[in-house]
């Protein structure tokens, strides 16, 4: 099977159902996790300045193989979770709408020269 075939037949993450991303519920941040989380949004706070508030997602990929638990995922944010939402749902309608432009750009053209 060649690379494209590959590509072909891959199920992309936004093809997903929520149930398939994080199947049953998920667990709580670790605390090391939130702390880093709470570090990171400090350092953003402080270089963008008071007129940004930012929003940070983190999901675990996988669940080490000595642990029997779900993966987690958290979010922290600077802003109010009805304004973060709204951007949210914003970005996910724009990216949808642009998903299958994006997914062309990164094919090898016909000739498999770069345009």
């Amino acid at each position: 099977m060649n690379r494209k075939q590959r590509r072909a037949d891959r199920k992309l993450s936004r093809d997903a159902t929520p149930e398939e991303i994080f199947p049953g519920e998920h667990g709580p941040a670790q605390a090391e996790v939130a702390r880093t989380m709470q570090t990171v949004l400090s350092v953003l706070r402080d270089a963008f300045g008071p007129n940004y508030d930012i929003t940070l997602l983190v999901g675990e990929r996988d669940v080490p193989p000595d642990q029997n638990r779900l993966p987690r995922f958290n979010y922290a944010s600077t802003g109010s979770r009805e304004d973060m939402l709204a951007v949210l749902d914003a970005f996910v309608l724009k990216n949808r709408q642009a998903g299958p432009k994006l997914d062309k750009i990164n094919e090898a053209p016909p000739t498999e020269s770069k345009q």
